[in-house]
């Protein structure tokens, strides 16, 4: 008999005391599972199977925790792995961080809060979102995402910015590490951003200066972007205007002059501090 797996999964009916019999051909089927089992996963060293459990255990599907609005976090649908158990979500799940730190508390201007996956502990294994103000990471059925930062006014105040663990790390050189959407007119302001402050800097036309939340390692970081409207050049101001906390960029128009846009987006990679 041939072995349902990999190609599907066999469902095994519980056996009942003192009604069913065991045949061998329950045993045969058993066997031929776990050897299609072995066979699938192949044979590795114990330093090999040791690294497998581990990536296995702190899996996480790279979707990064994100802010909605105001002080609403959201964790979009994905899979990971809390304390050796498989969760999954098939929907994105929003919370509002005032009002539910560490249960119920409120929150403070100019503080760090974190995010943590909860797992629900039901069948279907789905998990939801709570924010501690301990960063312990060693709750039982709860898995640290990452952290917010509150804005420096407001009641409730805002989140001014959002870190994920897992996906802003120097070892993700090939993920976006930072970036944002803002409207340079005006009173410059931001549509959208991931790892930067709200500050934007006006510095004249088609001038602002840019701040990073978590800094970069270095100077040596990439950064591009673009304008809309007439403005089609972004560039740096100059290298020394490069730091690993901020950066200036200025935009152009074809002849050279200086122009400000109402959508401006930028995107920076690298190694993060």
């Amino acid at each position: 008999m041939a072995s349902q797996y990999p190609t599907g999964k066999k469902d095994f009916k519980p056996p009942v005391d003192h009604e069913d019999d065991i045949e061998a051909a329950d045993i045969i089927t058993l066997q031929e599972e776990n050897r299609a089992i072995q066979d699938f996963l192949g044979t590795v060293s114990k330093v090999q199977n040791i690294g497998l459990a581990k990536m296995l255990l702190n899996f996480r599907q790279a979707v990064a925790i994100n802010v909605t609005a105001g002080d609403t976090v959201q964790i979009p649908a994905q899979e990971m792995m809390i304390d050796q158990r498989a969760v999954r979500n098939t929907a994105d799940i929003s919370l509002d961080l005032n009002g539910n730190i560490d249960g119920s508390g409120s929150s403070a201007v100019s503080t760090t809060y974190y995010v943590y996956a909860v797992d629900d502990n039901v069948p279907g294994g789905t998990f939801s979102m709570s924010f501690r103000t301990s960063n312990a990471d060693n709750f039982t059925g709860e898995r640290m995402l990452g952290s917010v930062l509150t804005a420096t006014t407001g009641s409730p105040p805002d989140i001014d910015s959002i870190t994920d663990d897992d996906i802003a790390t120097s070892t993700n050189q090939k993920l976006c590490q930072a970036w944002g959407s803002f409207n340079g007119t005006g009173t410059p302001v931001y549509y959208d951003r991931f790892n930067m402050t709200s500050v934007i800097t006006d510095n004249g036309v088609g001038d602002y200066t840019l701040n990073i939340d978590t800094d970069m390692a270095n100077a040596n970081y990439v950064i591009v972007g673009m304008g809309g409207g007439s403005a089609q050049i972004l560039s740096h101001h100059s290298s020394a205007t490069v730091l690993e906390g901020s950066f200036r960029i200025v935009l152009r128009d074809f002849s050279g002059g200086a122009v400000d846009a109402d959508r401006i987006a930028f995107a920076v990679f690298g190694d993060v501090s």
